[in-house]
């Protein structure tokens, strides 16, 4: 299996598309092995998107909390909550 360029940035819970901006977040993080936190833990999409369309149709995950990797296994858990 092809193991993917993000693997040590963005954990297998990440949703949306990765865009120009996303990877000028992921380039630093790379560079400063961090993990994109958000993407680690299993939550319902709702919980996870943080922007929507004008017209609803479109989410993404845009909001992010960037840790060391070398505290990943620390963390309990990384999540939207809406006020």
């Amino acid at each position: 299996m092809h193991k993917s360029v993000w693997e040590d940035v963005v954990g297998s819970q990440a949703t949306g598309s990765l865009t120009e901006n996303g990877e000028f977040l992921l380039n630093p993080c790379m560079a400063s092995e961090l993990k994109i936190g958000g993407s680690l833990f299993s939550h319902k999409d709702i919980h996870k998107w943080t922007w929507h369309s004008p017209d609803q149709c479109t989410a993404n995950q845009i909001d992010d909390f960037c840790v060391s990797r070398r505290w990943t296994s620390s963390l309990r858990d990384v999540s939207l909550q809406r006020c």
